[in-house]
């Protein structure tokens, strides 16, 4: 073997070494910042633990019920909607593996509303013309079929499923000032 090809093994597995530790550090503080939220030691995050997550994220300030009802329902786990129905958002729960969604989708949420110019709002102005905060199924049609460039959206699509019931997840819009 050649010297490159020694140095180039070894620097891909320190590479590998170094990739591997990091995933345990990641790991290890998500479980240290779970186990701190989890006051009563269920091994879940229920709604009032989340809004704990959340009100740290928010600086400070609380979310509302229909915020902590999206992340819950988004990252949560728990409550599989029934055909045609709600899904039962007070049962649901974080779990330590949807912990990271839970602050992704957060993040997310408050990037997407966080100014007039923001896609969030631009979107619910363009498809929500009431500004009710929820989409009707014709709203949610248009809003898909115009995020994919005009592609057919069938009745598949607008169905609710175990991993997403867009219908029935309104956006807790923002009042923006």
């Amino acid at each position: 073997m050649t010297a490159a090809a020694v140095i180039a093994q070894r620097v891909a597995e320190f590479r590998d070494e170094a990739e591997t530790q990091a995933q345990e550090q990641r790991a290890a503080t998500v479980k240290e910042i779970f186990d701190r939220l989890d006051d009563n030691g269920s091994g879940s995050l229920d709604r009032s633990e989340v809004r704990s997550l959340l009100q740290q994220l928010n600086k400070g300030a609380d979310p509302t019920e229909e915020e902590l009802t999206f992340v819950m329902k988004m990252a949560g786990e728990g409550a599989v909607p029934p055909p045609g129905g709600r899904a039962d958002t007070r049962s649901l729960e974080i779990g330590k593996d949807n912990l990271m969604a839970a602050v992704t989708c957060w993040k997310v949420y408050q990037s997407s509303f966080a100014g007039e110019k923001s896609i969030g709002v631009i979107l619910f102005k363009k498809f929500d013309p009431e500004s009710t905060g929820y989409l009707e199924k014709d709203q949610l049609e248009a809003m898909l079929s115009d995020l994919s460039g005009g592609q057919e959206v069938t009745e598949d699509d607008l169905e609710p499923s175990a991993e997403c019931d867009l219908l029935h997840t309104s956006l807790p819009l923002k009042k923006m000032a």
